[in-house]
This record gives structure tokens, C-alpha cells and sequence, in this order.
């Protein structure tokens, strides 16, 4: 199917840690208030930190070598790397006008205005009281006016009594964007927002509505990562197509991680057609448990289990923060070793 799942691809990890709420560098005499570029979204500030890098019946197949590098490991860098390389194209520009002189500043609007090859961007942003902010950022031909309608993307931005921020929202017009920008090839919508987490430092959404770029076919989806304490984190994807629908849990810390994944499409033999996995890692990447099931209606037809899964350092969806009916499917606790006791008694020789 062609949805499969964000997480599949293979690649590289992340840079790794960065510092989380910088203030933009000012490359001027004066770049204005500071509370006005601490209100800016930076790259730095949105970026995932992720750790490193037929028939009826069960049939299992033979166990194989575990991998030395998991390869779920490398699926969820590889995704990480996307979100974060978007995020920069996105908000490199935006942090470089806001490091330059305001062409207008008060303590209630500051507005940077650039050229930009033949056009110009503009960054405006309003605050009432120093601590909540509205921006709004374009592009356009000199001298234009920005307005919300045209912006290509706007925030709201709360500060808390240190100057971090606290929580925002974003709004990003793709279509606005390769409008004024057709090299951008572009379309949809992304809506980012974060928020203060409970028991950990920041939850932040990234809600992709039909974006679709270079001509490919358009695609929504809706992830969620969660910083914890102590170098530890989580990421939800969300996604439905055409073709079916996935969900998928990871669960890291230095010491290792968890990905869980259900995938639901329509199957011409089988009818609708389940897919779940389970794979984990140790702190060196190392593949320490791998499974997975392919089941219709009548139970599980094929299944792939390997090492034991109490090696796993997470169980099941470990420190959701509100795990909703979209993770009932994924993997529960013992339902892999339910599944290789069936495959057992079908066929002991296998065991």
C-alpha cells in the first residue's frame, strides 16, 4: 500500500541535542526589543530531538539474526530528519530578518522589512503586554502590505516570566508561499502547536493538511512529539490515505527505545487486512526484539517473531500521555507471546 507508513523509510539520525529555546542572534546596531525576537519561532526551538540515529492459521516463520543496527531505529531518524529538514527551510528565513534592524519599533509593533532578490518579506509583530505576541511573516512585491490573508505564515506566542516560550501556535500557508515563492512547488497547510507537558518540558503537534510538494500526490497526517526528562522522548504518528490507515508509537531513551506501529488496508483476496510490529533497540542502536503480524478477520495468517520481549526497555504505547482509541490496535502487552504460543501448538517443530 502506498501509505505503509511514514516511519519506513531508512537514513541517517539527527544532529543531536540543541539548545531549546535560543534567543535569535541580532546581527545589527539594535534589532529592537528583545522580547520581540524572543517571540520568534526558531528551527532550534521546533526540532524533534531524537536519540541518535496466505492461509488460515498462524505461520511463523524461523527465527533469523537479530540486526546489528535496528532498522526501526533507522526508519524513525530518517523521519526525524524530514520533519527537521522542513522545519529549517522553513524557519531559516524567518530567523534571519528577525536578526536584522526593525524598520518600525514600539513597545506595542515591531516590523523588519528585507529584500529579498525582487521582492521583499516582512515580519510584523504585535504584543499588547510583552508577554503574549501575534506575527505574521510574507512575501512580496516592494512595497506591499502584509495582511493576515496573504501572510504565509502566522504565529501566536506566549512568553512566560523568563522570556521562554511558553506555548504558540503556528499557521503555514504552503499555497500562499509557492505563490510568492513558485520555487517552493508546494501545497496544504501545516499547523504546529506546543504546549507545556506535565511531568516532562514541552508537547508539540505537527499537523500536516493535505501537503503535497514537488507534484507529489497530497497527504495528511498528524504527529506528535513529547520531550521528557532526561534526554527521553515519544513520538505519535497519525496518517490515513486512499489506501488505509497507520498509527504508530516510538518510545526512546539513551538507553534505548521502542516502535510500534499498525497499518489498516483493504486486501482484494483477504478483505481488510491488519499489519502490526513491534521492534526495539538498546542504547547502541542494536536490534534487541522484532515482530510481526499480518491478520484478516480470521486471526493472524502470517507472523515473524524474533529475540524475547522482555528485552524491550518500554512496554506497549509506555508514557502516552492520553493514549485514544487510535492505539487500541497496535500491540498489547502479551499479545506477541499469545501469538508464538499459537504458532507453537500449530506447529511445534517450529518452536
Amino acid at each position: 500500500m502506498t501509505l505503509a507508513l511514514a516511519l519506513t523509510a531508512c537514513g541517517g539520525g539527527s544532529d543531536g541535542p540543541t539548545q531549546r529555546d535560543p534567543i535569535i542572534p541580532c546581527g545589527a546596531d539594535s534589532c529592537g526589543k528583545e522580547s520581540f525576537r524572543r517571540a520568534v519561532p526558531s528551527a532550534s526551538t521546533l526540532k524533534i530531538e531524537f536519540q541518535g540515529t496466505s492461509g488460515s492459521g498462524l505461520k511463523a516463520r524461523s527465527s533469523r539474526a537479530l540486526e546489528a543496527v535496528s532498522p526501526a531505529y533507522l526508519s524513525t531518524a530518517a523521519y526525524v530528519d524530514a520533519i527537521n529538514a522542513d522545519i529549517t527551510a522553513i524557519f531559516d528565513d524567518l530567523e534571519a530578518i528577525a536578526g536584522t534592524a526593525p524598520e518600525v519599533e514600539d513597545d506595542a509593533m515591531h516590523e523588519w522589512r528585507e529584500e529579498e532578490g525582487a521582492l521583499e518579506e516582512v515580519l510584523h509583530i504585535d504584543s499588547d503586554d510583552g508577554s503574549t505576541f501575534s506575527l505574521m511573516y510574507g512575501v512580496g512585491e516592494p512595497g506591499f502590505e502584509l495582511s493576515a490573508d496573504a501572510a504565509l505564515l502566522t504565529a501566536q506566542v506566549q512568553l512566560d516570566a523568563d522570556g521562554e516560550k511558553a506555548s504558540f501556535t503556528i499557521d503555514i500557508d504552503l499555497d500562499a508561499w509557492t505563490a510568492a515563492v513558485p520555487e517552493a512547488d508546494a501545497e496544504g497547510r501545516i499547523h504546529i502547536r506546543a504546549m507545556p507537558l506535565a511531568g516532562g518540558e514541552l508537547e508539540v503537534w505537527y499537523d500536516f493538511q493535505d501537503v503535497a510538494v514537488g507534484g507529489d500526490a497530497p497527504a495528511s497526517s498528524q504527529t506528535t512529539y513529547w520531550i521528557f526528562e532526561g534526554a527521553s522522548g515519544a513520538l505519535e504518528f497519525l496518517a490515513a490515505d486512499d489506501d488505509g490507515s497507520a498509527t504508530a508509537f516510538v518510545r526512546w531513551a539513551e538507553d534505548g527505545g521502542r516502535y510500534d506501529h499498525h497499518v489498516a488496508f483493504d486486501d482484494p483476496e483477504f478483505g481488510t487486512v491488519d499489519e502490526i510490529v513491534t521492534n526495539c533497540w538498546d542504547d547502541s542502536a542494536a536490534e534487541t526484539f522484532d515482530a510481526s503480524a499480518v491478520l484478516d478477520d480470521q486471526g493472524a495468517f502470517e507472523a515473524d517473531l524474533d529475540g524475547e520481549e522482555e528485552s524491550c526497555l518500554f512496554g506497549p504505547v509506555a508514557d502516552h500521555p492520553n493514549p485514544g482509541s487510535d492505539f487500541e490496535d497496535l500491540p498489547g502487552e502479551g499479545e506477541w507471546q499469545a501469538l508464538e504460543d499459537e504458532a507453537c501448538a500449530a506447529d511445534p517443530d517450529q518452536c
